[in-house]
């Protein structure tokens, strides 16, 4: 293997390192008992236990990994002990021989988060042990120790143990208006939790309570015990807790006492129904109109206030659904009246995405929605209390929203305001127009939107009977550029502009005395580019020349197998029938490397169009650095499901610390449990210019229209990093390293003043790892662009950029500059531009110095996020790093 296959190999497994717990790279963080002991069918058989310890291990769990699970056989009336050793926050369930009934569970009573079970069994047998973390999404290393002949756990009250698992809650009586009690129960660091059933009849509050000198805690939970629904730890005398619970449903319940602080305690519990339910209230549309299959029809809103009710609600009719028929571009309103405090949640055609919601904004407590759809069809509007289950009486008044658009044009009001701005299509040689348009007195100014190319000359003009104005402002709508009232015909405002610098531009049209006009808007550049772009190299995937193959990647996992030849076509054009099939049984990986591209100092995007027959590999599109010194970004998608039966194009975006750059595709079934084939056509690579823009359209996964709106990204999130609450710091990283240090504070402001000097300082010695986690970010079906701004001290540490799909599902997009001196003359921006296979994403930044041997710091600000419109344009100065 070559220096440079080593450095690759390295580099991968740093990647690889850095998505731990996720199902597109932490698929290969198993152990030699993976994946037989995922279930209690392959579970690990142990050796008999005796009074000497046992150890058995290193076992291994990630997200994608989730259970170990063990057999062992165990005697009656003897004390058996099983616990985990290691960094991980493990839980233990032990079950009965049938393999489904638990009888011991713990989380936190061993050492160090450690699970720890002490367990006298009833009967001989075979017992299942699983073993798992407690947050499902992390990864952690144990080793399990066992043996027998431990020391019996102090007895505890007559209800233990048995009540020490949900399972074996005890069964309480049905809270009456009367208090009951129950006990007294007794808790000891080897009687860590008393569970309880409570079957609940009627929705009405309830209570319960402890009492006694211990200060306990308790949680309440429902049926499935996912996740508690209330819980408290000092609400009543002493450290009791007390919680108050009000169920919007009948059923079983399960309550959960703890001690919050201390090792012993003696409590006595109390429980209580402390108000009857509410007597229902219904309306003539109930039931019928609990669901928005069977929501009440209303039609067309007119410009007339029209009103449906009297409605109801209550704590068994916490819903009311109303359907509606919207036009595109009208305003509506919807709004209740009443005494109550309604909540409204307008839905698309659907029913279950909603695009607009309120709570307060009508008179007194009453919802107000005003809404503006894009596309036309049937909407939903639910309507609830606040909070849900409350009784109300409430009248729906709705209309075409006469206040938001008192007169004027179909762009009306959105246009009266530089952030609603018409998109105008792009300058041409050939004039274009948009309107009619009309002002007023209390439609004063329309605003548009346009993308103008360095250097082209422009003419912008009005036509029609009107004395118009115009104004032409930079894209912050603030910094005038060009204006002018009469040059036109008649009174018509007509600008001619040569733009000095490329990108969007902001018009404000208004009538010159304030007054009534109707006009259409006229433009055209002289002498526009064409709107072409052509990639700077294609491989048509028709011959095994075009690239190198390395059997298993750079892993040395089990080997694939890949041809050249028939696949199948695509109506999109995305494949003309001819390119690689790469197929991967259960722990195989193919790896595909491109010849070296020059690319200067250009941002590259590197895309290929891809299919696959079935579920559980993970595909990866790569750009590495053509100098093969570790630096790479990347794009892997962790579930070859995302490209079932259907082509899309996978892509990734670098700006390479050299001149060259060497795509790579591979396909790592490491997880999977099926064989998995994948088809592989038209590798592109395009150079990104560093003036003027680029279009959108070029990122997205499945094809779009070519035709661009030019409209600007939408900028998400920005971190300022004035604070350490803005991220969540993860020492060490995921591959549990050495802990580096990081502080916010003072950092230096670059030789162009690009940071504002306060911002995160990211230190790491040899051999330590530090890594950010900023908050989860919903991005709908938009790809996004990440960017940081970067300095750095020292050499040979890992720097690196990520983007995680919110899910945790694996999905990552990566880009590790192999070598921190890249950063160290000033700062640069770092970038991603990513489309998540989900609708959110969590940044990440990281610096790892695994392989350097002086520290290194990386200065860190500005963390910016944006959106990008599936037809818009991406400024090519927020994609290079210079």
């Amino acid at each position: 293997m070559s220096r440079g296959e080593i450095g690759m190999k390295q580099m991968l497994l740093l990647v690889v390192a850095l998505a731990v717990g996720f199902p597109c790279m932490g698929q290969v963080i198993m152990d030699e008992w993976d994946p037989l002991d995922d279930t209690i069918v392959g579970a690990t058989l142990l050796a008999p236990p005796d009074e000497t310890a046992q150890s058995h291990g290193l076992h291994m769990l990630s997200e994608t990994d989730t259970e170990d699970w063990f057999q062992v056989h165990l005697f009656s009336g003897i004390v058996y002990e099983f616990t985990t050793n290691g960094d991980a926050d493990t839980v233990g369930d032990l079950y009965y021989p049938d393999g489904s009934t638990r009888v011991s569970s713990d989380d936190d009573g061993g050492d160090n988060y450690n699970f720890l079970i002490r367990f006298v069994p009833a009967h001989d047998g075979i017992y299942y042990l699983r073993v798992s973390l407690f947050e499902e999404e992390l990864d952690g290393i144990y080793t399990l120790t066992y043996r027998s002949g431990a020391e019996p756990p102090p007895p505890g009250d007559e209800w233990d143990p048995t009540d020490d698992i949900r399972e074996g809650g005890t069964r309480l009586n049905s809270p009456t208006v009367a208090e009951q009690t129950h006990g007294p129960h007794t808790l000891s660091p080897t009687d860590r939790f008393d569970w309880f059933q409570i079957t609940i009849t009627e929705a009405a509050l309830y209570e319960f309570w402890s009492s006694g000198d211990a200060d306990t805690y308790a949680e309440l939970f429902d049926a499935d015990g996912s996740e508690p629904l209330t819980f408290d730890n000092n609400g009543e005398a002493g450290n009791n807790f007390l919680i108050s619970f009000e169920p919007t449903t009948p059923g079983k319940y399960f309550l959960r006492v703890q001690l919050y602080q201390g090792s012993e305690a003696v409590y006595t519990l109390h429980f209580r129904q402390v108000r009857s339910a509410p007597t229902p209230i219904r309306d003539r549309w109930d039931p019928a109109d609990d669901n928005h299959a069977d929501a009440t029809p209303l039609g067309i809103p007119t410009l007339a206030e029209q009103t449906s009710g009297v409605h109801t609600l209550s704590i068994s009719d916490t819903d009311d659904w109303y359907r509606f028929t919207l036009l595109p571009g009208d305003p509506y309103q919807f709004r209740t009246s009443g005494n109550s405090d309604t909540y409204g949640v307008l839905y698309g055609p659907d029913g279950l995405m909603p695009v607009a919601s309120n709570d307060d904004d009508g008179a007194g407590y009453n919802f107000m929605i005003r809404f503006t759809p894009d596309y036309g069809g049937v909407y939903y509007l639910l309507v609830s209390t606040n909070p849900a289950g409350n009784n109300a009486s409430y009248t729906l008044h709705y209309q075409v929203d006469s206040i938001a658009s008192p007169t004027g044009d179909r762009w009306d009001p959105m246009d009266d305001r530089a952030n609603g701005a018409t998109v105008l299509a792009n300058p041409k040689e050939t004039e274009q127009s948009h309107g009619p348009h009309s002002l007023s007195s209390i439609d004063p100014s329309d605003w548009f939107k346009i993308a103008l190319i360095k250097g082209v000359s422009y003419e912008i003009q009005t036509l029609r009977n009107s004395d118009t104005y115009g104004e032409l402002y930079q894209a912050d709508g603030v910094t005038l550029v060009a204006h002018d009232d009469d040059s036109g015909t008649g009174f018509n405002f007509r600008i001619r502009y040569t733009a000095p610098a490329g990108g969007v531009y902001l018009l404000r049209v208004r009538e010159s005395s304030g007054g009534d006009a109707d006009y259409t808007l006229h433009w055209r550049g002289e002498g526009v580019p064409e709107e072409e772009w052509t990639p700077i190299r294609v491989f048509p995937l028709d011959s095994e020349s075009e690239f190198t193959v390395i059997p298993g990647g750079f892993i040395d996992a089990l080997i694939g197998r890949y041809q050249i030849g028939a696949i199948p076509t695509d109506e999109n054009d995305l494949s003309d029938g001819q390119g690689v099939t790469i197929t991967v049984a259960p722990g195989a990986v193919e790896l595909l490397l491109f010849p070296a591209i020059e690319v200067e100092n250009s941002v590259v995007l590197v895309r290929a169009a891809v299919q696959s027959t079935a579920s559980g590999a993970a595909i990866g599109l790569a750009a590495l650095n053509g100098a093969m010194d570790n630096s790479i970004a990347t794009n892997i998608p962790a579930n070859s499901e995302l490209f079932l039966n259907e082509y899309q194009r996978m892509m990734v975006v670098y700006d390479p610390p050299g001149t060259t750059v060497i795509p790579a595709f591979q396909v790592a079934n490491l997880a999977g449990n099926q064989s998995v084939t994948v088809y592989l056509d038209n590798m592109e690579v395009f150079l990104l210019p560093e003036e003027g823009s680029v279009p959108n359209f070029l990122f997205y996964s499945t094809p779009t229209s070519s035709t661009m709106n030019w409209e600007e990204p939408e900028s998400l999130q920005k971190f300022p990093l004035q604070d350490a609450s803005e991220f969540t710091r993860l020492a060490g990283g995921f591959i549990e390293a050495s802990a580096g240090s990081v502080t916010v504070g003072l950092i230096p402001p670059g030789t162009d003043a690009a940071s504002d000097q306060t911002g995160a300082v990211v230190a790491a010695a040899p051999g330590e790892v530090e890594l950010l986690l900023f908050p989860e970010l919903h991005v709908g079906e938009h790809v996004v662009l990440i960017r940081a701004l970067v300095q750095t001290t020292g050499a040979d540490a890992e720097v690196g950029l990520a983007a995680l799909d919110g899910s945790w599902d694996g999905s990552i997009a990566v880009n590790i500059d192999a070598n921190s001196e890249t950063y160290r003359d000033g700062y640069r921006w770092m970038i991603i531009v990513y489309d998540p296979p989900g609708s959110s994403i969590r940044p990440a930044f990281q610096l790892a110095n695994i392989a350097g041997n002086e520290p290194a710091s990386a200065y860190l600000d500005q963390v910016e996020i944006y959106r990008l419109p599936k037809e818009g344009i991406l400024p090519s100065a927020l994609i290079h790093g210079h």
